[in-house]
């Protein structure tokens, strides 16, 4: 990559080319139409800092568009703020709705109705985690409703009871269904 400096407007949309995501900070190289540059068709490839929020990393595919901004005008102090692929961003959100996804096939959907999907792209194949949590939950309501109570034990057999009914269905130590053993302390 050769180096140039050029006049980028205040704000100019640009295709990503690279993604250099191996250090602290994230570069991308972006092609951008220089106005008036023309000697190699008009088309550099620049290099600048990706800003992405806090708590949110991602380097996208290849043939992704940002938005780039030159901070007091000056191309050689470039920002990128904002990177998508338009052939990979979900459609048909209701509004208040919010998707993050990985591609058009894995995502995290919050759902207006206030449900938390994850999954592929096809709604069949998302897994409602209310509903996975209600099953647990009901799992826990029926080993408490059937552990034997001891009057004089101070307790010890209704929680062995309990214990021993979580690990006969499946819940484990973790709460999930994983073949995990709860023990009592």
């Amino acid at each position: 990559m050769k180096a140039i400096t050029i006049a980028l407007e205040a704000s100019q949309n640009v295709t990503i080319k690279l993604i250099d995501d191996s250090g602290k900070v994230q570069l991308a190289q972006f092609e951008v139409d220089a106005p008036g540059d023309d000697e190699d068709g008009g088309e550099d490839i620049v290099e600048a800092e990706t800003m992405l929020p806090y708590g949110l990393s991602a380097n996208p595919p290849d043939g992704s568009e940002g938005i780039v901004l030159a901070l007091g005008g000056d191309g050689g102090n470039a920002v990128v703020i904002t990177m998508q692929h338009r052939d990979q961003r979900p459609t048909g959100l209701a509004k208040g709705e919010v998707c993050l996804h990985m591609g058009a096939d894995i995502k995290v959907h919050l759902k207006a109705d206030g449900k938390v999907y994850l999954g592929s792209s096809d709604a069949t194949d998302y897994v409602a985690l209310a509903s996975k949590v209600e099953a647990e939950l009901g799992k826990i309501k029926a080993a408490i409703s059937g552990a034997a109570v001891v009057a004089s034990d101070g307790g010890a057999a209704f929680k062995a009871n309990i214990i021993a009914a979580l690990n006969l269905s499946g819940m484990g130590a973790s709460g999930s269904t994983a073949a995990t053993t709860v023990l009592a302390e």
